[in-house]
């Protein structure tokens, strides 16, 4: 889910899904995995790699995304470098979408591995985490407990009491 791949470290996460997962996956569990690939701004280059287990969805927004998002089983975001919020990692995950992620794009918010979202650093770690989470019972706890955890962290009170404090912050501070 790159909002363009333009980015780098959009790119480096759609080229090691396209390049490295899903090729693999294809080969070894072939029939098992179907990966959606979602954004803007493609790379020519990786154009050939929507093929057999790959489909590229494209920009994808609105309606047409609240139905994607309901028909997903679990969510792979790489996200191996790169700043700012990651929206990408925590939509699914309020959702309560089972998630794939690198620990630096979960920054210091308090999901867990294997409570929230499954963690992964590397080629082997995302496929054994994508191989765990073809059974329903698991991917049904995680998704209650990645809901549960980003009610608690993303609710409205939550927000309001930190823009209160930041602004008490700021009130006191000197000029």
């Amino acid at each position: 889910m790159g909002s363009t791949y333009n980015v780098s470290h959009n790119r480096k996460a759609l080229e090691f899904i396209l390049k490295e997962i899903a090729p693999f996956m294809h080969k070894n569990y072939p029939n098992q995995f179907l990966f959606y690939i979602l954004g803007k701004k493609v790379p020519e280059n990786c154009n050939q790699y929507f093929t057999d287990n790959v489909i590229y969805k494209g920009p994808t927004y609105g309606e047409e995304l609240e139905k994607f998002f309901t028909e997903m089983d679990v969510a792979l975001i790489p996200s191996f470098f790169g700043a700012g919020m990651q929206q990408k990692i925590f939509e699914p995950l309020s959702r309560g979408i089972p998630t794939i992620t690198s620990a630096r794009g979960i920054a210091d918010y308090p999901f867990k591995h294997k409570k929230e979202v499954y963690l992964a650093k590397n080629f082997e770690e995302f496929i054994s985490c994508l191989l765990e989470l073809k059974d329903f019972s698991i991917r049904e706890k995680l998704s209650q407990k990645s809901i549960e955890a980003s009610s608690l962290i993303f609710s409205q009170e939550t927000l309001d009491k930190i823009i209160k404090q930041a602004l008490k912050n700021l009130k006191n501070k000197p000029l």
